[in-house]
């Protein structure tokens, strides 16, 4: 595909009244037929039926209503307008996760005798890495759909949607084993430096844009807070580079 076409490609997730396999049967046809649907996958098990789709084009929800209504089903966009803004119920999975593995991070600093703003930090960001990676795992497919409507790498590159579990599953372990710490720190920088890009981006357009931090399992919007959550893990890399490279 061009890559002028791959850059306005859109992930969207619609709730819908679809209800089992015989309605997938009917709207198959139509989704995989239509030139402008990359992706698509339907969720039965979730109490909404969710659509995730992948559509080229700024406007995704209204093809995607489009095609359902054609066989008799409807579908609503899950994110209303003006999500990309801070609502605390909506972020209370990313906190409560966020809560955890901070009070992992003390608990395992106080159990080895190393309790200082050093070993906090590092226990965290390799909490954070293990356990965000988790919920990417539960569904890496609707993770990388995802993760590719706003992060530019993942956008051109598939592969690296895909892989992008196992890189965060590697830097956990090689924070809280404390392995090679400079080259990790460098690479978490990196990465979180890419990622912020992409983030940022999403964010100033006003795209309603699901945050795939923690995977598809919750229907996170992308707003500011995703924006902290990078450059939080951004300047805590950097500062662990700073230290080592200067050894204070």
């Amino acid at each position: 595909m061009p890559q002028n076409q791959r850059e306005k490609e859109v992930a969207v997730t619609l709730k819908t009244n679809l209800k089992c396999g015989n309605c997938l049967k009917k709207i198959e046809p139509l989704l995989d037929a239509n030139p402008l649907v990359v992706r698509w996958s339907v969720d039965l098990s979730h109490v909404d039926r969710l659509l995730h789709a992948v559509v080229l084009g700024a406007d995704p929800e209204p093809l995607l209503k489009g095609e359902l209504a054609k066989v008799g089903f409807q579908g609503e966009k899950i994110m209303d307008v003006g999500t990309n803004g801070f609502h605390l119920p909506r972020y209370r999975p990313l906190l409560i996760v966020v809560l955890y593995i901070l009070g992992f991070s003390v608990l395992i600093s106080h159990a080895s005798g190393e309790l200082s703003v050093d070993s906090v930090t590092r226990n965290f960001m390799g909490g954070f890495f293990l356990g965000f990676s988790f919920f990417k795992f539960l569904d890496v497919g609707k993770f990388a759909d995802a993760f590719a409507s706003y992060d530019w790498v993942a956008a051109r590159f598939r592969p690296y949607a895909i892989a992008y579990p196992l890189i965060e599953v590697a830097l956990g372990l090689a924070y809280v084993l404390t392995w090679q710490l400079l080259v990790v720190n460098v690479v978490t920088a990196i990465l979180m430096a890419v990622g912020l890009f992409g983030v940022v981006g999403a964010v100033r357009s006003g795209r309603q844009v699901q945050c795939a931090c923690l995977g598809t399992a919750f229907n996170l919007p992308m707003s500011i807070v995703t924006v902290v959550e990078n450059s939080v893990m951004l300047l805590m890399a950097s500062y662990g580079i700073i230290q080592m490279v200067l050894g204070v």
